[in-house]
């Protein structure tokens, strides 16, 4: 029971901690789509190779403008994206897009 106990408070401290430490916050240097997943974003991504280009959806349903400062949860969340959270919700952006 008390390794239990312990294992239990080790991972409340480092969950807690890694949290806390990590974010931060940055400026927007160009507007870009705020999506609601990892997939979402990465799928607006790839939209935006074709000729049309991304546009915004239910999965991507806000653009973010230049100039608006975000707090950065995860600047790695995987392949260029980066987690950031604005007005309380956690967007998936560009990571080269953050300054």
């Amino acid at each position: 029971m008390r390794r239990l106990l312990g294992m239990i408070a080790l991972v409340a401290q480092f969950g807690a901690g890694s949290a806390w430490s990590q974010d931060r916050m940055v400026t927007l240097v160009r507007s870009t789509l705020a999506c609601t997943s990892w997939a979402a974003w990465r799928e607006s991504v790839q939209a935006s190779l074709t000729p049309t280009g991304a546009r915004m959806s239910r999965h991507c349903p806000i653009r973010i403008a230049a100039g608006s400062r975000v707090i950065v949860v995860d600047d790695d969340a995987g392949h260029g994206a980066a987690e950031v959270r604005r007005g309380g919700q956690t967007w998936f952006v560009d990571g080269d897009k953050l300054k």
